[in-house]
């Protein structure tokens, strides 16, 4: 009875449909029918790449930049007669570098026709020629009240590369360098810069000195060479020398706080 009352409710659900020649067919089966949703259009990011300035002459002042038609690509840089109007130029990411063949010195002391120290405040490169002939100075003369600091890094990610930094001068902290950003110093010599503390280097930010010497820095309190004056941060010196830096604390690095600088030199010694 159960049996043929379940085949009488499969036959009206599902009947049959003849072929035409007695046989009987199964019902349709109902298939998979596969689409394709098409997304909202999605692109891939483009690498932010920073823009690079020639600088062509070694004389101080604003100077004139020139875009077009160029490019302002490392191969084809934008053009700017100073190193002081190239940074006041520049975007952060950028990257100045000197034209080929220039060498000399760019002094920024005030009393010698110069500006006075190069404020850095973004992050930027300024690359020096392989064979170091660009010397930026606060003074032709070291140990002269009226030069000028070199430079002041109050902010951002800053590299100095194969660059002679030389006879800075200030009242204050870091006579060739200050630094409150991230610098990195490679590749360069810092020399004759005078200070009450930090005669090459005085930095309260992060601090990596990588194949560079420091000679003939002195300041009257602490760090002829370098001063660390940050404890939560760690000064990293690497394959650098150090010779005839003075100061009263700590003739070559002086450094504040539990945080020890990491160095590994080629050779140290005040």
């Amino acid at each position: 009875m159960f049996f043929n009352s379940w085949r009488q409710w499969l036959t009206s659900a599902f009947p049959s449909r003849s072929t035409g020649r007695g046989r009987r067919t199964s019902p349709p089966v109902r298939g998979f029918r596969p689409w394709l949703d098409i997304l909202e259009e999605r692109l891939t990011p483009t690498p932010v790449i920073g823009h690079f300035y020639n600088v062509t002459t070694t004389a101080d002042g604003a100077g004139t930049l020139t875009t077009a038609p160029h490019a302002g690509t490392q191969a084809d840089p934008y053009q700017n007669t100073t190193l002081r109007g190239a940074i006041a130029s520049a975007s952060s990411g950028d990257t100045i570098q000197f034209a080929s063949g220039l060498a000399g010195a760019i002094d920024l002391s005030t009393a010698e026709h110069g500006l006075g120290t190069l404020t850095i405040s973004l992050n930027l490169t300024i690359q020096g020629p392989s064979n170091n002939a660009i010397t930026i100075e606060g003074g032709s003369t070291a140990r002269v009240t009226t030069n000028a600091q070199v430079f002041s890094i109050t902010s951002g990610t800053v590299a100095l590369n194969n660059l002679v930094i030389s006879n800075g001068y200030t009242t204050g902290n870091g006579g060739g360098i200050y630094n409150a950003g991230t610098l990195t110093v490679q590749n360069s010599s810092i020399t004759n810069n005078t200070t009450g503390s930090g005669g090459g280097i005085f930095t309260v930010g992060t601090l990596t000195v990588t194949n560079s010497t420091f000679a003939n820095n002195s300041s009257s309190y602490v760090g002829g060479g370098i001063a660390q004056w940050d404890g939560s941060i760690v000064t990293t010196v690497t394959n650098s020398t150090f010779y005839n830096n003075s100061s009263q604390y700590g003739g070559g690095i002086y450094h504040l706080g539990n945080y020890d600088p990491h160095i590994v030199p080629a050779a140290y010694s005040t």
